[in-house]
């Protein structure tokens, strides 16, 4: 029987493991603290860990709506910054709408995405039902299908 490896030689070995990014199990931990419920703490990572789309969400959720628009904003800053994607830019604007109210956040949203943003035409689609504006939420709706046609809130 070999004797078992000395410390210092199984320490070499550590880095030929395949370990993920400290952000990829932190965002992992925040969404399942989110999901069990701990919306506080998951928030906390989900900023520390600049995930800032589950952030607003968490926000939303815990009933912080001006920290969520603060948040919002400050990402939608071209000053602030220049990492955003567009598909995550989007996302932001149509967060924007959610929390403020505003049919012309979803607009930005759409032509930001160049006309990917399926959730964005269905907030408009929505907002011309309410208005009972039949025919706009129509075409709205059918943008959407058209981007994701498998969009259940859509049909």
């Amino acid at each position: 029987v070999a004797p078992p490896a000395a410390a210092a030689a199984r320490l070499c070995l550590f880095w030929g493991a395949p370990l993920a990014p400290r952000w990829t199990v932190g965002g992992e931990i925040a969404r399942t603290r989110a999901a069990l419920g701990l919306l506080g703490e998951a928030e906390r990572l989900f900023i520390d860990l600049r995930l800032w789309e589950e952030a607003v969400h968490a926000l939303m959720l815990t009933g912080k709506k001006s920290r969520a628009i603060e948040i919002v904003r400050a990402q939608l800053d071209p000053a602030a910054t220049s990492t955003t994607t567009t598909a995550s830019t989007a996302s932001l604007w149509c967060y924007l709408g959610d929390l403020t109210g505003d049919g012309s956040h979803y607009e930005t949203a759409w032509s930001v995405s160049a006309g990917t943003c399926a959730r964005a035409k269905l907030a408009l689609g929505a907002a011309a039902m309410r208005a009972e504006r039949w025919a706009d939420a129509r075409t709205e709706l059918r943008e959407a299908l058209a981007v994701k046609p498998h969009y259940a809130e859509a049909w």
